[in-house]
């Protein structure tokens, strides 16, 4: 970080830690009863995902935060990416293509889209199966419908199976346990964005419950990109980048029996994409639903049963189209061979998914407790491609059949009551790639009420996806059904303290080794595809040009620390800061690994009017990101950076302002946000160009809820 940014902001938050000091004692009639409250919420924090049974988090084998409801609208938060942008270690990168690729630690693959996470809808997986990405937009989900979201930094891969690598962000939603109540809302704000939420939850008799979540988002976020206003000279803004989200949830529970299931549709256009910059050709719509069936009995002498048999669907959507050789010419006939043309390129791929999971739970003391399951998962996939293309070359349509057998253990002891040892253990078996082994071990001391220390080593895996196995694009890119699955072994160390009504305090210090990393590796024209015969003969490299293909050549390691503290000065005032500082690299060549800042952090102040108002400034900064080389100088593209003017995203950070009224009247909740508030220009990495965050901004949420 420069001396002066950091100066800068080192004096700007001197001031505003003064003012609102200044400010809290001007309205000292309005203290808290007990301003430990919101210190306890976060000691004491219930969790589930890192055994898979309720426990507090501070006695959980992993390291958790813990965002609820009552959390994110303190803060003001309008949607989901906002909140990852905030988590410690946490890297969000926009890149263009309106998802985010997000990751932690220091790994954050260009494109990775989540890949090294499991995203959790009440604990259903929400990824796509056959790329094991998570689409996460701004769109995604709406918080109103969010009880908490429970993130586990660390390998889960003994619990959870493929793709628990980094982590898991499990999102649990309201039940009527909570509150019996209706609620709808709006939002407004810049960049004609405007969302509607519902959400019902209601008790159904003595033993059923019904929650119901709808909800639509839209917007159209112009973008600069650095390259052209900064190098180029030419201020040049995207406007085509139109997103829209429509979601419905459903949860009915009557006795032992549950059914749960979603809808989803995404639909954006992209002005940056793989091939595509600065038109607006390109349009991802991603449609999902998904069904759910489950069995939950509890029998006598702590033993609880869970079965559940689900069906997932995920595919494109009609209308959904890629743009290739944007700056040649007008759009010609997609099947027609690529002679510099400007094709618009329909596109298909679907995956029907079904599963069965089930879950033995023996817990005969607070000391000790059994958790054991088996899962079997059916995926019948088409992988994407692009019909027009296919029919053009006489390829049959790609379809694949897989299928996937787990069994798990975990076994959690506390000898004493100051000592908890927890072990787990899965097995994974494949039908394409080997089985995989998966072990936890931990042991969580407790010196205290007020203090723990966790020892944590933990293994995963992520899978070789379909589109990693499989794909090809003639003499340019190829899978390669050899890959093994990505390994990663992590050793952390945790401390965490509370000072009584005063603050907590927790701190990681951790060290990640990846190996097998799947990634392109250019191959002579001369050689062979690995696994040749797996490849349409049409579609293998003809010898013209060297060629690229997925191989595990990967070697990576993280090591770091992170920092997180929890102050309350005074009864109507809260301090937070996180951050995290951590050097990420490629082992076999030392350089720094890109797309991912070595230091990032956030400071915040809030000030609470009693229950009547909450005021919420924060500042977040991310460190420089490095970039690999690249020319930006597609043919016939009317903006050409010959060379490659950007080998680092700048350093940035950014001032965001909330304020949240709970009950500005009987049943009617307003909050105000501002993002953005110095309006500084700050960048995101894409593939060819830094791709620009939102300018300064403003948004109003009104809300009106009554109980049933």
């Amino acid at each position: 970080m420069k001396k002066s940014s950091l100066n800068h902001l080192l004096m700007f938050s001197f001031i505003l830690v003064m003012v609102f000091v200044s400010f809290s004692s001007l309205f000292s009639e309005n203290k808290r009863e007990d301003k430990d409250t919101d210190l306890e919420s976060i000691w004491k924090a219930k969790v589930i995902t890192p055994s898979r049974i309720g426990q507090e988090a501070v006695n959980a084998p992993a390291n958790v935060t813990v965002f609820t409801y009552d959390n994110l609208k303190k803060m003001g938060y309008n949607n989901f990416v906002e909140v990852l942008r905030d988590l410690m270690g946490m890297d969000v990168n926009n890149p263009g293509q309106g998802q985010m690729d997000f990751g932690l630690r220091g790994i954050n693959a260009r494109l990775s889209m989540g890949k090294y996470f499991q995203v959790l809808l009440d604990g259903y997986d929400m990824s796509w199966r056959q790329f094991y990405r998570n689409h996460i937009s701004t769109a995604w989900i709406s918080l109103d419908a969010v009880e908490r979201i429970e993130i586990i930094r660390g390998p889960s891969s003994a619990l959870w199976g493929a793709n628990a690598y980094l982590g898991i962000i499990n999102i649990i939603t309201k039940s009527p346990e909570e509150k019996e109540a209706i609620s709808v809302s709006i939002t407004g704000g810049s960049f004609n964005t405007y969302s509607t939420n519902a959400t019902i939850t209601k008790k159904l008799g003595n033993n059923g419950s019904l929650s119901f979540f709808s909800s639509h988002y839209a917007d159209n976020i112009p973008r600069k990109v650095y390259e052209w206003t900064e190098v180029a000279g030419s201020d040049v803004i995207l406007n085509s980048n139109e997103r829209s989200n429509g979601n419905a949830y459903m949860k009915l529970k009557v006795g032992d029996f549950s059914l749960v299931g979603g809808i989803s549709t995404a639909d954006s256009h992209q002005a940056i994409s793989t091939f595509s910059v600065g038109a607006d050709y390109t349009r991802f719509v991603m449609d999902k639903k998904h069904l759910v069936l489950g069995w939950k009995h509890t029998f006598t002498k702590g033993i609880s049963v869970r079965l559940s048999g689900y069906y997932d669907d995920y595919s494109w959507g009609k209308g959904a189209q890629y743009e290739d050789n944007p700056y040649n010419g007008i759009i010609t006939d997609p099947g027609s061979p690529p002679t510099g043309g400007h094709f618009i390129r329909q596109m298909k791929g679907a995956d029907n998914v079904f599963g069965v999971k089930s879950q033995v739970n023996y817990i005969p003391s607070e000391n000790f407790f059994l958790v054991g399951g088996f899962e079997y998962e059916s995926r019948d996939i088409t992988r994407w491609y692009y019909p027009e293309v296919f029919a053009a070359d006489g390829l049959d349509v790609p379809k694949f059949n897989t299928n996937i057998w787990a069994v798990f253990l975990e076994g959690n002891y506390t000898p004493v009551s100051w000592a908890r040892l927890n072990a787990c253990f899965r097995h994974d078996v494949h039908s394409t790639y080997e089985s995989v082994n998966s072990p936890r071990l931990s042991m969580i001391l407790n010196p205290n009420e007020n203090s723990f220390i966790k020892i944590l080593y933990g293994t995963a895996f992520k899978a070789p996806s379909l589109h990693e196995l499989y794909y090809f694009r003639k003499n340019a890119y190829y899978g390669n059904p050899s890959l093994m699955p990505e390994k990663n072994e992590t050793i952390e160390v945790q401390f965490g303290y509370k000072l009584k009504g005063t603050c907590i305090i927790t701190a990681s210090l951790f060290d990640v080794e990846m190996k097998n990393v799947i990634a392109y590796k250019k191959r002579a024209k001369s050689l062979s595809l690995i696994s040749e015969s797996d490849f349409p003969a049409a579609q293998r490299p003809d010898g013209t040009a060297d060629y690229n293909q997925q191989d595990n050549v990967g070697h990576w390691n993280t090591k770091g620390i992170e920092l997180a503290l929890s102050v309350i000065p005074s009864p109507n005032l809260t301090v937070f800061v996180n951050g995290t500082y951590r050097k990420a690299k490629n082992v076999e060549t030392g350089a720094r690994l890109h797309y991912t800042a070595d230091t990032k952090g956030t400071f915040g102040i809030r000030y609470s009017a009693g229950e009547k108002a909450f005021l919420t400034l924060q500042i977040r900064y991310t460190g420089d990101r490095s970039l690999p080389y690249r020319e930006f100088n597609e043919p016939g593209c009317p903006w050409q950076v010959l060379g490659d003017p950007t080998l680092e995203a700048p350093e940035y950070f950014t001032v965001d302002f909330a304020v949240y009224f709970p009950k500005l009247v009987k049943g009617i909740d307003l909050s105000i946000r501002s993002v953005n508030l110095l309006d500084k220009d700050s960048y995101d990495p894409g593939r060819e160009v830094l791709y620009s965050l939102p300018s300064r901004s403003l948004f109003v949420r009104l809300g009106y809820s009554f109980n049933l």
